[in-house]
């Protein structure tokens, strides 16, 4: 696990034992599932919310590294 996965993580394992991360799960609960059948169109459905899982992800790991690189700078002043 590189340094920026690592701090991440803590990040987001901060928000979740203060409640602030909308739709937060503890770690080691299984996150949310949403049931569609696979289907016709459900399975575009299920692709898209796949890429909105992973995209929200990402943007998680950006904050938590903007936000803890902004926290290093002002301990740093």
């Amino acid at each position: 696990m590189t340094d920026s996965e690592r701090i991440a993580r803590q990040h987001s394992d901060e928000h979740r034992q203060a409640g602030t991360s909308p739709g937060a799960h503890a770690p080691g609960e299984e996150k949310p599932s949403v049931n569609v059948e696979l289907n016709g169109g459900a399975a575009e459905v299920q692709g898209d919310l796949d890429e909105l899982v992973k995209t929200a992800a990402e943007r998680d790991e950006y904050l938590a590294l903007a936000q803890r690189t902004q926290a290093d700078f002002e301990n740093y002043r």
